[in-house]
């Protein structure tokens, strides 16, 4: 066997290890997570699985959804086969929560191998690199309010669709120089798929186009085999049409209906400007976790009146300044635009003016994909004492991670303790205050 082939074979299964590892960890460090409790959202949108008793009441409860406009029915369903348990302990619907969150660790690696593939990465550089992101993204406790809260299960459900959809247009996009029109349609129909089946699990699910744009407008080259007016027509109605039409929408509700603004106590524009301080505020929080910072209640956020808010003011022009960087740095610097646009891709639907709450840890469960890809993906263009540092410091600060993600899923899995503690940092959450008295109620 070549030496090549021999060493390439040998880093794709240290690779295939790393997955494994850290499927293994993520589940460790998630599992005293399982003797958590429901939550404010979870009575409200999965209270009809009391009623669930035969397949007529298990059809009309997946078909009257209230969490969003289309339903959610496909989230809906998985809860039908855990209906026994509904009003008993959470833990039944927590463990498939979290085995969720491992499959779409694996399949966040299986899509970041085929990206690297794609970009023609040697095969066992792409795997190591896939393998490290997938592993550091299941272990960031942002992300712990996605499997712990039993109602977000639509997030990570929807996720799962999103990531085949684009594990499918990856496959399809290789294609491309043998059979364009072909591979050109096997494109389309993964991304719609993949977004149908997302969005009628949650409607983020239509984000996958925005995710395969940001992917090909930064880290993909042109397909040379494919006529550049074809090419062209089909990046501009595929992929350029539903931005313009998402930008559009999100556009036309900058303005507040009265009731609105009363119910949410901001406008859209308070909003827009209030999320540009917390989209920074979520990066932080990832890659720098501050345990009691992190919780399921955030009601008690300080809402931005003005622009000439120092903090507003500041996060604004900071995401100018990010923006107008990614773009002038798009050549020479690819990863970091490709992070750029991923993050505020998969932020765009919730995290502008959508009249939603202001602020939820697992609204970033996709969206931090590309920044941690970018940062591994990094890794291999060091110089190799720095590259050799680098690794180190990956593996210490993954083992970190799985520290602390650990000890957030422990306070979840101690609803009692979780309530006090929740309290003491959130003093001015009435969401806090409520899980607090509740907790108390019950102990008599």
């Amino acid at each position: 066997m070549p030496a090549n082939l021999a060493n390439d074979l040998r880093l794709s299964a240290l690779a295939a290890l790393i997955l494994f590892l850290g499927l293994t960890v993520t589940w460790l460090a998630y599992a005293p997570g399982v003797g958590g409790a429901s939550h404010f959202d979870d009575q409200a949108n999965l209270g009809g699985l009391a009623n669930v008793e035969d397949r007529a009441s298990a059809l009309r409860f997946i078909s009257t959804g209230i969490s969003g406009p289309l339903g959610r029915p496909i989230a809906l369903a998985s809860f039908v086969p855990q209906a026994y348990a509904w009003g008993a302990a959470a833990d039944v619907f927590l463990r498939t929560n979290i085995l969720i969150h491992l499959l779409n660790g694996a399949l966040v690696t299986w899509f970041l191998y085929l990206l690297g593939h794609t970009r023609r990465e040697p095969v066992h550089r792409a795997a190591l690199v896939a393998a490290g992101a997938g592993v550091i993204w299941m272990l960031l406790p942002l992300l712990a309010s996605s499997s712990l809260l039993i109602v977000q299960r639509m997030t990570t459900l929807s996720a799962t669709f999103v990531m085949l959809g684009g594990i499918a247009y990856l496959y399809a996009r290789r294609g491309l120089d043998r059979r364009p029109l072909v591979a050109l349609c096997g494109m389309t129909l993964a991304i719609g798929a993949g977004a149908v089946l997302g969005a009628l699990t949650k409607e983020n699910g239509i984000l996958l186009c925005l995710f395969i744009l940001a992917v090909e407008a930064t880290l993909l080259e042109r397909p040379s085999r494919v006529p550049r007016p074809l090419w062209r027509g089909w990046f501009a109605l595929v992929l350029v049409l539903p931005l313009i039409v998402l930008l559009y929408y999100l556009i036309s509700i900058l303005s507040y209906p009265e009731g609105i603004i009363v119910r949410r106590g901001f406008n859209g524009f308070e909003r827009l400007i209030t999320q540009a301080e917390i989209l920074w505020k979520y990066l932080y929080l990832a890659f720098l976790p501050n345990v009691p910072s992190l919780g399921p209640f955030h009601d008690d956020y300080q809402v931005h009146r003005s622009l000439l808010h120092p903090a507003a003011l500041v996060s604004v022009m900071a995401w100018i300044g990010t923006v107008s960087a990614a773009f002038l740095l798009r050549r020479r610097a690819p990863l970091f635009t490709f992070a750029v646009t991923w993050y505020l891709a998969g932020h765009l639907l919730e995290s502008t003016t959508v009249s939603l709450e202001l602020y939820f840890e697992h609204r970033n469960y996709l969206p931090l994909v590309g920044p941690v890809y970018a940062l591994v993906a990094s890794i291999p263009r060091l110089e190799e004492s720095w590259r050799r540092l680098a690794i180190a410091g990956s593996v210490a600060y993954a083992l970190v991670l799985a520290i602390l993600l650990f000890s957030t899923t422990s306070l979840w899995g101690s609803p009692a303790l979780a309530a006090e503690i929740w309290v003491i940092h959130k003093p001015d959450s009435l969401r806090a205050n409520q899980y607090l008295a509740r907790n108390l109620y019950a102990q008599g």
